[in-house]
């Protein structure tokens, strides 16, 4: 059979189907089209953080799991509004539950060359995204601060999903909460600030 004599007729439809003999069927309607599903986008696996590591000025680099996590003593923020710094509600929550960010800085401890250089230590928070949040030693151990900033691994009861980055950082002590909120959060470096010139 030629390639010619299995074409369509001039004029039929896309959707005409051919019999064996190469002449249409008597009725053939065409398919409805199938309804499309709504497919939420999924968040790319480089945004979301499944570990914390702990580097930099430490003794010992650690890097936390959310297994890990959860074997920390846990903190519960109790209702917490997520500000930004405009004064607009980000977010609503009953509670985020979570570990201090200072428990993660005990347990790989702090490496200074002298005794009194923890005045100078500082913590970076970053998140996957690459935005970078600080914390002084001084906010995490002398200040209220310290007591409300946490590696959050939970809100309202549920795990973080991957929209909110899996696991996170607040610091509820702040009057705009969303400044120092990091989503997807994923290393916590310990700095000395340089000494001034003597």
């Amino acid at each position: 059979m030629s390639l010619d004599s299995m074409r369509a007729p001039a004029g039929a439809s896309p959707d005409t189907r051919l019999t064996a003999s190469g002449a249409p069927p008597a009725s053939v309607s065409p398919r409805p089209p199938l309804p499309l599903a709504h497919v939420e986008p999924a968040v790319p696996d480089a945004l979301v953080s499944r570990e914390v590591v702990v580097s930099g000025c430490v003794k010992r680099r650690y890097s936390f799991d959310l297994c890990a996590l959860m074997r920390l003593p846990t903190q519960l923020t109790g209702p917490l509004d997520v500000v930004c710094l405009s004064g607009r509600m980000v977010r609503s929550a009953s509670e985020y539950k979570g570990v201090r960010l200072s428990a993660l800085l005990d347990i790989a401890q702090l490496r200074l060359p002298h005794a009194r250089d923890f005045t100078r230590a500082f913590v970076l928070a970053q998140g996957a995204d690459g935005y970078t949040v600080m914390f002084s030693w001084h906010e995490l151990y002398n200040t209220p601060v310290g007591i409300g900033a946490l590696v959050v691994y939970e809100r309202d009861g549920q795990p973080l999903d991957d929209d909110e980055g899996g696991i996170g950082l607040i610091s509820t002590g702040d009057f705009r909460v969303a400044l120092r909120q990091v989503r997807a959060l994923k290393r916590l470096s310990v700095h000395l600030a340089d000494s001034p010139p003597r």
